[in-house]
């Protein structure tokens, strides 16, 4: 039983987050919460564009030179 004299008496609250709250609170997300501007009277918000897709220049990358005497292990038995 609660203890009212004491004030200790609560009452459980539901907690309704986002389910990808902890990736924006980690910063895996950021690009997706909108900037506030509360320069003006009224708060607005500012969304993100959107990101372009990546691409790979496979000619680029051939063009750099051989990949296996560019990206030779430092040391034998090393896997990393």
């Amino acid at each position: 039983m609660a203890n009212l004299a004491t004030g200790t008496h609560t009452v459980p609250t539901e907690i309704h987050n986002r389910p990808d709250e902890w990736k924006i609170e980690q910063g895996l997300h950021g690009a997706k919460l909108p900037f506030l501007d509360q320069t003006g009277d009224v708060t607005v918000e500012i969304h993100p564009r959107a990101q372009p897709e990546l691409s790979s220049d496979e000619e680029a990358i051939k063009a750099v030179g051989n990949r296996d005497e560019l990206f030779q292990r430092e040391r034998d038995g090393w896997e990393g």
